[in-house]
C-alpha cells in the first residue's frame, strides 16, 4: 500500500498498542519524495502516567535523511539524496541500546539509547506519517 502526503500539513496518525503490535526492534519502509525537508515518520513514546517519555523521528533536511533519537539526543544523517523522486527503502533494526539503520546500500548506527519494552512506558506509542501536526 502506498499514501501521498505533501510533507508540511497532511499525514496519518495512529496509536500502536505495544502489547498486541510488538513495536520497535525493527522497522522497514519504503519512500520516494521530490520534498528536500520534510518529516517522514515521528514515533512518540509516553511515560505510564501519560507524559511524553522521548521520540524517534525520521526526516529529510537538504534531501538527506535524518534518524534522530530524543533518548539520545543522537542524529544520524545518511550521504544518499532521497528527495529524487524515486523509492528508497529504510530498515532499522535494534541491537541493544543501538540502532542499525539501512538506507539503500548505506549503513550508520545510532545510538538510540531507547528501551520500547521499559516498564516506565504507556503500552500505547502515537506514530505519525507524513508530517508531524506541531513544532516539538
Amino acid at each position: 500500500a502506498s499514501s501521498t502526503f505533501n510533507g508540511k500539513t497532511s499525514y496519518a496518525k495512529t496509536n500502536l498498542n505495544r502489547l498486541e503490535f510488538p513495536f520497535g526492534e525493527e522497522l522497514a519502509l519504503q519512500i520516494r519524495t521530490r520534498q528536500k525537508r520534510c518529516s517522514i515518520l515521528l514515533i512518540q513514546f509516553y511515560t505510564v502516567d501519560g507524559s511524553r517519555s522521548g521520540q524517534i523521528e525520521l526526516a529529510l533536511f537538504t534531501g538527506l535523511l535524518q534518524v534522530y533519537s530524543s533518548f539520545s539526543s543522537g542524529t544520524a544523517t545518511f550521504q544518499k539524496d532521497l528527495s529524487d523522486g524515486v523509492w528508497h527503502y529504510v530498515y532499522w533494526k535494534k541491537e541493544g541500546d543501538d540502532l542499525v539503520i539501512n538506507v539503500d546500500d548505506e549503513r550508520q548506527r545510532l545510538l538510540a539509547n531507547f528501551k520500547p519494552y521499559s516498564q516506565n512506558l504507556n503500552t500505547t506509542v502515537t506514530v505519525h506519517i507524513g508530517a508531524k501536526p506541531f513544532s516539538p
